[in-house]
């Protein structure tokens, strides 16, 4: 069996890897990202997922449910390179996520029509989309207290600019 050094331990117990009230609750969350994504691309339709990732909204979905993907496959698979991915898509979850609501709820939901608000469907959508990725987020960071190391906000960075750059292409060929 491979040895396992203190950092990657650290890593891995900061994480809390071997903690079953924690992976129950992950598996949970990951199935409703999970369930909520496959929802909302048969709703849109093939054209209709494409076009979806010109908002940031999907991409913070996307990023939280492989982040929770990957935090459940590795309580089976000890790989350094695997929690250092999680650790990346930790910080920018967190973060993308938080701008993402605290910008949608303040920002954006009180200009959206009344008429809106009546479909029951679509508030739904809205809520779960603009906040319980948020949520799931921050009571992993509660749970685990886990701090946003600064040597990953250079991904939060290239993540942002990645997507600025498929935005503007999206745009572009419209």
């Amino acid at each position: 069996m491979k040895e396992v050094s203190e950092e990657d331990n650290n890593i891995r117990s900061v994480f809390c890897f071997g903690d079953k009230f924690a992976f129950v609750l992950r598996i949970i969350w990951f199935s409703l990202l999970l369930a909520f994504l496959i929802f909302f691309n048969i709703i849109q339709g093939a054209k209709g997922t494409l076009k979806s990732l010109m908002y940031f909204t999907i991409w913070g979905i996307y990023i939280t449910t492989i982040y929770f993907f990957l935090l459940i496959l590795s309580t089976f698979l000890a790989n350094k390179l695997l929690d250092r991915i999680i650790e990346i898509l930790f910080t920018i979850g967190v973060c993308s996520e938080s701008l993402i609501s605290i910008f949608f709820w303040i920002i954006l939901a009180p200009m959206i029509p009344k008429s809106w608000w009546e479909n029951s469907l679509l508030v739904i959508v809205l809520i779960f989309s603009h906040s319980f990725p948020f949520l799931f987020l921050v009571l992993e960071l509660i749970y685990n207290q886990v701090f946003i190391e600064r040597r990953n906000f250079i991904f939060l960075l290239i993540f942002g600019i990645f997507y600025m750059i498929v935005l503007v292409e999206s745009t572009v060929i419209r």
